[in-house]
């Protein structure tokens, strides 16, 4: 797969996190968009100036809309796969997280493979849904 052209939006609070994820598929090829709210995420949709093919949501965003409630709102307006991050694994988060159509949870410290694989998979899994649509 050809990430050259796929723009994945980050949405992670802490800069910091959000620079080193952002620096690991800029090196995969990806083109990365960091927001670090959910209202920020949330605008960069509606502006609409940059096609984004995935979107990395972190759950966790600190004050302001949570990570889930984002990912709400942007499927009232715009069909887009979205990936969950977390550093819980707690089984109310996660069962919060699956109360959203999403296209994978994964827990954030992991193997960089996991995250990559994951990406992969929801961006196939995405476009094959997109066929069988049209």
């Amino acid at each position: 797969m050809d990430r050259s052209y796929q723009t994945l939006l980050l949405v992670e609070d802490e800069a910091i996190i959000a620079t080193t994820e952002a620096e690991l598929l800029l090196k995969e090829g990806y083109t990365v968009i960091i927001a670090y709210t959910g209202e920020s995420a949330l605008e960069i949709l509606r502006v609409g100036t940059v096609k984004i093919d995935l979107i990395l949501m972190d759950i966790d965003l600190g004050n302001g809309m949570d990570g889930i409630d984002t990912a709400r709102e942007m499927m009232k307006f715009q069909d887009i796969p979205v990936v969950f991050l977390s550093s819980h694994s707690e089984k109310t988060i996660m069962k919060k997280a699956k109360s959203v159509n999403s296209y994978g949870y994964v827990v954030k410290y992991l193997i960089e493979d996991e995250l990559l694989n994951t990406i992969e998979k929801a961006l196939k899994l995405y476009a094959a849904q997109r066929v069988k649509k049209i």
